[in-house]
């Protein structure tokens, strides 16, 4: 099954544990690929990046993925900044 979960606007310290609970639910029921919907995310922090790096690493774990839609100029500029851009599964559509 396929899940489409959006984030808070801004994925920092405080909102980053409530989307790895969200995903992590998602993944615990059997959802096999979790689409993080990024369009109304105006802000990505390191704890956010963090996060997505480790869903990503334990969706793989269990068979799963995690897809980053809808991602903004801005955060895809964070992602390549950052250097993580290889390591997320960021859709281009």
């Amino acid at each position: 099954m396929r899940r489409v979960i959006p984030p808070a606007a801004e994925i920092d310290l405080a909102s980053a544990p409530q989307l790895g609970t969200a995903v992590l639910d998602s993944l615990a029921r059997g959802d096999r690929q979790v689409v993080v919907d990024l369009t109304g995310v105006r802000l990505i922090d390191s704890a956010g990046i963090g996060v997505l790096l480790s869903l990503q690493r334990r969706a793989h774990a269990c068979g799963g993925e995690i897809v980053l839609a809808n991602a903004s100029e801005h955060v895809r500029r964070v992602f390549a900044l950052t250097g993580v851009e290889r390591a997320l599964n960021v859709s281009s559509a």
